[in-house]
């Protein structure tokens, strides 16, 4: 019995430590500046190219399906000139750091972002498609979204924002109070730094489904492009 014991027990601190080493070893993407397409890759980011581009140049059109399409230049090429690209990462596990501050990992359901058009490349005639950019382009907007257990993701959403910079009193009263458990959801729009931050919280059961709770951050550098 003691035997099983001590075998159960080597057991949950292997699993720790083999969750502290995972933890430990999470991409880390640097939000001091707006990250390019390059170090996003690094950050373990992957971006498979839309559905939407390959039609276009099956197509022989230049824009997204069901826009009208006057004066159409060549056709295969995709016009960059006016339109804003979007493009969606495969979920993963993904720790933010600016300056000196940096916080855990947090498992990212969605992760979305925009390239403006100043920041794409001119990729010609191509098939099969490409994205239209280059490790070099630079973000205009992230968009992140975690799904998971209430009081862990509560403090994982406050923790992000301490690594942005931003102090809110008001947060902080309504965590250290454990004001979420009553009141599932807080939002809030932090606009006079870089990036400029929208966070929403719910653990309202119609919004975060079987979920838990959800957590949404949006990350603006734009400069209304």
């Amino acid at each position: 019995m003691k035997k099983l014991i001590s075998l159960l027990a080597g057991i949950a601190t292997f699993a720790s430590l083999a969750s502290a080493a995972d933890e430990a070893s999470a991409p880390v993407l640097d939000l001091s500046h707006p990250p390019t397409f390059g170090e996003l890759s690094k950050a373990a980011l992957k971006f498979p190219v839309p559905n939407w581009m390959g039609s276009l140049v099956r197509n022989g059109r230049n824009r997204q399906p069901g826009v009208p399409q006057p004066g159409q230049p060549q056709p295969g090429y995709y016009n960059r000139e006016s339109t804003t690209l979007e493009l969606s990462a495969e979920p993963a596990s993904l720790a933010i750091r600016q300056a000196e501050r940096q916080c855990d990992a947090i498992s990212w359901k969605s992760i979305q972002c925009k390239f403006p058009p100043s920041e794409q490349a001119d990729t010609g005639r191509y098939y099969p498609p490409k994205l239209p950019i280059t490790d070099s382009s630079h973000v205009s907007t992230m968009s992140l979204r975690a799904n998971g257990e209430v009081a862990t993701l509560v403090k994982q959403g406050a923790a992000a924002l301490k690594v942005l910079g931003i102090v809110d009193p008001k947060l902080d009263t309504w965590i250290s109070n454990e004001l979420w458990k009553n009141t599932g959801n807080f939002q809030n729009e932090y606009q006079s730094q870089v990036p400029k931050v929208s966070f929403y919280f719910s653990s309202d059961s119609n919004m975060a489904g079987e979920q838990g709770a959800v957590l949404e951050m949006k990350l603006d550098w734009s400069k209304g492009e």
